[in-house]
């Protein structure tokens, strides 16, 4: 069936799904489960590269700016680590390619962390996010979209989250090392895991330490409104 834009939707529904081809790139559990159960997008293709969860280029110092910058670069790399389909379905009028990537940094931006390799890297994280008590958790999102009349759009765009620990003594710490909680995981945690009992205070949304930060997307996706019409609108007259 011929699906069409309905003329007004609050601002937090998607109402794309029927008409777009989604291109998630990313292995994780976490973003795929935000895209089915609060997007609601039930048909989607994951697209995962061989690469590695850090870039070479590493600044040797960090700030604000080289944190955002080193980011940014990252959620970019994995959009751009896919190709479009040659062609698109009769109904689809545009792919859209999204790529995340999240990091835990210090409150004052001079020190990065990533998914800790091992348990003494995991332990050295959590014991500093516990002493400094407040951290940050960024993520970048970049996005692709190409309509099926060849139109092609991008952005990649941050949010910033700062998050509140409690402190806890060596044996919480190695308590929690041993559930083994910290693995894949930015910062060696995970807030929607056990984690969670840790945290005070969120300042900013949860979605986006969960690893997505689901309502500024869907603002900025809400361009697609005019652009899918108007392929309709070609398709119809063509």
């Amino acid at each position: 069936p011929h699906h069409s834009l309905p003329p007004s939707l609050p601002i937090m529904i998607w109402p794309f799904e029927s008409l777009i081809l989604f291109t998630l790139c990313s292995q994780s559990p976490r973003r795929r489960e935000i895209f089915q159960k609060n997007l609601r997008v039930s048909h989607f293709q994951t697209k995962v590269t061989h690469q590695e969860d850090s870039l070479d280029e590493r600044p040797s110092e960090w700030d604000k700016e080289s944190v955002i910058e080193y980011n940014e670069s990252m959620s970019h790399h994995k959009a751009y680590s896919v190709s479009f389909e040659k062609s698109l379905s009769k109904g689809i009028f545009a792919e859209l390619i999204v790529g995340a990537d999240s990091i835990v940094v210090t409150d004052n931006y001079d020190n990065v962390f990533e998914k800790p390799k091992n348990r003494d890297e995991a332990r050295n994280m959590i014991r500093t996010l516990c002493d400094q008590r407040t951290h940050r958790v960024l993520t970048a999102v970049s996005f692709r979209v190409r309509t099926k009349s060849g139109r092609e759009f991008e952005k990649t765009f941050t949010e910033e989250t700062r998050v509140t620990f409690s402190n806890l003594d060596d044996s919480q710490i190695e308590a929690y090392l041993n559930l083994n909680d910290w693995t894949d995981r930015s910062g060696g945690y995970g807030i929607q895991s056990v984690a969670s009992s840790v945290v005070e205070k969120i300042e900013g949304t949860q979605f986006n330490v969960m690893g997505f930060p689901l309502n500024l997307f869907v603002r900025e996706m809400m361009f697609l409104r005019d652009v899918l019409r108007e392929e309709q609108e070609k398709e119809g007259s063509g």
